[in-house]
This record gives C-alpha cells, structure tokens and sequence, in this order.
C-alpha cells in the first residue's frame, strides 16, 4: 500500500475585500455595524429613469 505524502497545513487567507458601490449612508452604517471592514466607491452610473420607466 502506497501512501501519499500528508497534505500542507492550510495558510491562513485573507478574507475578500468588501466594496460597497454606493454612496448611502445607510449602506455604509449597516456594514460598519456588522463590523465588516470595507471601501465605499461611488458607482459612476447614470440611474435617471427612462421614458416608460
């Protein structure tokens, strides 16, 4: 029987950067209150509504 070599430890990752494509304050608050560390961008959007919208 033919062992294979054990597995490397895992190395720790760090955890995904958060971007917030919003300028609401609100959006911001809950983040910080869930305690997630992220940037705020504003999205350069053009959100008017269309005719029929």
């Amino acid at each position: 029987m033919h062992r294979s070599p054990s597995p490397s430890p895992a190395r720790p990752s760090a955890p995904p950067r958060l971007v917030l494509g919003s300028t609401s304050t609100y959006r911001r608050e809950l983040l910080a209150r869930l305690g997630l560390a992220f940037d705020a961008v504003a999205p350069h959007t053009d959100e008017s509504p269309r005719p029929g919208e």
